[in-house]
């Protein structure tokens, strides 16, 4: 058995040399990426993994992060309430981000807790931030990334800039093409669930501007009701909107989860989804992947993030690195509610 001063800490090099095998393959293995573990052989990983048990060795993560002049911490900002989607998103992004090492931190985001996000990036505990937020929040986001020099990805089909990386989704577009589908189908009477925008910011809803230009491209008649962020109060419009003469025939909604409520209600009312109406919803979640009938919704593939954050840690690898726009667009997932 091997002993040290008891009043010595082991280190990876006391590690290495009784397994045998370099510093930098004990750093390797010791890191905690399984990546990084399955590229060496099992008898490699074992004595190493033997001897750190038997000097009693742990990853000073602290001494890493100094030397290294990183926090290894990544925050995703988003605008409260959490939603299906953001749930997904946060999630991938975890599982993504800790086989590289890093930690991963939700920042609620409010107009009166922007400065704590300025804070975490003006004082270097964030390595990266990745912004879910409207665009009148983005322009804050722009604002901190340039004066931290911190990595920073918005999600906007909108703002143009090189001072942050640009995740375009086409969300307008894409519910063109829903409205254009319905129609094609001889929908008629298709109403937008729309949402009210957080704390009385000026949102671009791109979603509702889409459906206003395909409606107008199709010559029909616009109808928005303001009730998608909230399941009761979407489940009981839905429900008026169905006892009226004219009811509609065709809902897109701004979310999953306004079209899930909306399902629910024409249920209750005995409508017959799709026969007698048609339901879309944004999001692609697994909520209306299973809800029944099953949720024609409008998102990008599940968990398909992959190139988002591979390009957030290749900016914190190299800073010169520039700041690119990435496309990932909706598509139409057409299911059973359509």
């Amino acid at each position: 058995m091997t002993v040290l001063n008891a009043r010595t800490r082991p280190t990876q090099a006391d590690v290495a040399q009784l397994a045998d095998v370099s510093p930098s393959t004990v750093s390797y293995l010791l890191s905690g990426n399984e990546s990084r573990k399955r590229s060496f052989p099992e008898e490699t990983r074992k004595r190493v993994e033997d001897a750190a048990a038997e000097l009693g060795y742990v990853v000073n993560h602290r001494a890493r992060a100094l030397r290294r002049q990183r926090s290894e911490i990544i925050g995703v900002a988003y605008v409260p309430p959490v939603t299906p989607w953001f749930d997904a998103f946060s999630a991938r992004a975890l599982r993504h981000f800790a086989e590289r090492d890093y930690s991963l931190v939700q920042i609620p985001f409010e107009s009166d807790t922007a400065e704590s996000v300025q804070r975490a990036l003006a004082r270097g505990y964030l390595d990266a931030l990745i912004a879910n937020c409207d665009d009148q929040d983005n322009e804050k986001m722009l604002a901190y990334a340039t004066d931290s020099n911190v990595p920073v990805t918005i999600f906007s089909d909108t703002i143009v800039t090189d001072a942050a990386d640009v995740v375009r989704e086409f969300q307008r577009e894409a519910v063109i093409d829903a409205v254009r589908y319905l129609a094609d189908s001889g929908r008629r009477r298709i109403v937008f669930l729309d949402y009210e925008a957080p704390h009385g910011s000026p949102h671009v809803n791109l979603r509702k501007r889409g459906y206003l230009d395909g409606m107008r491209a199709a010559d029909l008649s616009s109808r928005v009701v303001t009730c998608a962020d909230n399941r009761q109060a979407t489940y009981d419009q839905v429900l008026r909107l169905l006892a009226e003469d004219e009811a509609p025939d065709a809902l897109i909604s701004f979310s999953d989860r306004g079209a899930v409520s909306a399902i629910w209600a024409a249920g209750h009312a005995g409508i017959r989804v799709p026969d007698d109406l048609a339901v879309i919803g944004c999001g692609n979640t697994a909520e209306g992947r299973s809800t029944v009938p099953e949720l024609t919704s409008l998102g990008i593939p599940e968990g398909d993030f992959a190139a988002i954050f591979d390009h957030v840690l290749e900016r914190i690898d190299d800073p010169a690195v520039p700041c690119t726009t990435l496309s990932l667009p909706w598509t139409r997932f057409v299911r059973a509610s359509s």
